[in-house]
């Protein structure tokens, strides 16, 4: 006998609301790199009016090492990718890097915001396992850049979704992929958007011990890399 389909599990999109019209203090850090325009770091709380709910979601949604459904991929952990819509934030970040990074955003160098939602699930154990230098299992978070120059209205960002009882590290940015002098650590705090140009050297701030028995839990993206239209 065939098996019957099960009933389909129903997300409720609500749970992606994002209040665009919420006061937020937003902090903006200057990395004191030369550049053509000033290279800067942006980190917004309280995204998600429900960021639990969006964190249950992420540990639910099914994923994959990345490396192994993306063989150009560094990333060393796991990536899920679910397609909703996301105006709300979407429409927060188009506010954010109007107001922010005016001199390249806003004109010839705009891309489009468009993008899955996706996941990124690191536990340091099971980097450990598959990572390709067993003398330094997390020698893919060395500083490295998404784009490099000039590649001017690229930005990345990424939301963290662990608790507060979670959060360990966060996100280095460096002068270089060379020398590797920390200039600033975005450190992680549940329910808050970093949002930088995609050709700052930067890395995942992860410890060893840090992520053993737990997973590191963001939604990463890239915007003007790649392009999703519903």
């Amino acid at each position: 006998m065939i098996e019957q389909p099960s009933i389909p599990k129903i997300i409720d999109s609500n749970i992606f609301d994002v209040d665009t019209n919420k006061e937020r203090d937003i902090k903006i850090i200057d990395i004191d790199i030369k550049d053509r325009f000033p290279l800067k770091v942006a980190e917004i709380p309280d995204v998600y009016e429900d960021y639990v709910s969006v964190r249950r979601f992420v540990l639910e949604l099914p994923c994959m090492f990345a490396q192994s459904t993306q063989p150009n991929a560094s990333y060393p952990g796991y990536r899920g990718t679910y397609i909703c819509d996301q105006t709300p934030l979407w429409t927060l970040i188009n506010d954010v890097l109007l107001k922010h990074f005016s001199e390249e955003w806003g004109g010839p160098h705009t891309k489009a915001i468009h993008f899955p939602f996706t996941t990124g699930i690191i536990n340091t154990k099971h980097v450990q396992k598959t990572t390709v230098s067993p003398k330094n299992p997390l020698v893919t978070l060395l500083p490295h850049r998404d784009k490099l120059p000039p590649s001017p209205g690229y930005f990345a960002g990424l939301i963290y979704l662990n608790l507060p009882n979670e959060c360990a590290g966060g996100t280095g940015f460096y002068t270089s992929s060379v020398d590797g002098q920390l200039m600033y650590e975005s450190k992680m705090v549940p329910n808050t958007m970093i949002l930088y140009q995609q050709r700052i050297p930067h890395s995942g701030e992860i410890k060893y011990e840090d992520y053993l028995e737990k997973f590191r839990i963001t939604q990463n993206f890239f915007i003007g890399d790649k392009y999703y239209w519903f």
